[in-house]
């Protein structure tokens, strides 16, 4: 009977052991992050000047394809809607803006 006994508690220890190092650890876990979350600094959202808040692509960078086409992205990757990787010579889509 003793025997039986032994057996059964020596069965139950893995379990025992592993609910014991599992919580011990979701402690420290849980500690480590509200640490980390405590010192954590956020930068400051600074109001831009109002030159900046008003961004104009045209002004910071040079726009590839045909200016004066209505499609034209104004941008320095792609150059229309209809036709973004060119060539603007000869296209068929191409309308004057206005």
């Amino acid at each position: 009977m003793l025997e039986i006994i032994v057996i059964f508690l020596l069965g139950l220890m893995p379990p025992i052991i592993s609910i014991l190092t599992r919580r011990q650890t979701e402690t420290r876990v849980r500690a480590r992050l509200i640490r980390a979350m405590e010192t954590a600094t956020y930068p400051s959202i600074q109001r831009l000047p109002p030159s900046l808040n008003q961004y104009d692509p045209e002004e910071f960078s040079l726009p590839i394809g045909a200016q004066t086409c209505r499609f034209n992205a104004r941008s320095p990757f792609i150059r229309c809607a209809v036709n973004p990787l060119g060539p603007c010579q000869g296209c068929s889509h191409y309308q004057r803006r206005d």
